[in-house]
């Protein structure tokens, strides 16, 4: 019996940066076209963009630190851990925009709204899209079993 882990076992670093940089990115983008679009439409509106952008960014950190991406773990717990996660997040969502829409003015909160929502889903994509190739490239690191091995 050999003293490694089984390959199923062996830990795998969290994906901090390929979660944070999708966030930042999406995020940005978003609340540019958000401001850019809320402006032409509602004139004054367009700063309810960056609220909206601050609180999705609010909720993925909430998300990312209740999974502890910092830390490394074996691939059957980071599946756990994401799933546990992205719950976490959808209800902390939840809360953030009926707090968002409780709070802005009645001329910002369509901005403000429709800024949330597109933005959660752009970013949730992005990031998920991300950690999947972070996990892809972590699994395809790894040595093959060996046939007839206890892995």
């Amino acid at each position: 019996m050999s003293d490694r882990a089984p390959a199923h076992l062996a830990p795998v670093p969290g994906p901090i940066q390929a979660s944070i940089i999708p966030i930042i990115v999406v995020g940005g983008l978003v609340g540019a076209a958000g401001h850019l679009v809320g402006d032409r439409l509602a004139p004054g509106a367009g700063w309810a963009a960056w609220v909206a952008v601050g609180a999705i960014a609010v909720v993925f950190a909430v998300g990312l630190g209740v999974i502890r991406v910092w830390s490394p773990r074996p691939m059957d717990a980071w599946m756990r851990a994401y799933l546990g996660g992205q719950a976490v997040r959808f209800f902390a969502a939840i809360a953030a925009a009926g707090a968002l829409l409780y709070s802005l003015p009645h001329s910002a909160r369509g901005v403000g709204g429709v800024t949330f929502a597109v933005g959660y889903f752009a970013t949730l994509m992005a990031e998920s899209w991300a950690t999947a190739g972070h996990f892809r490239r972590a699994l395809a690191a790894r040595p093959a079993p060996v046939a007839g091995s206890d892995s």
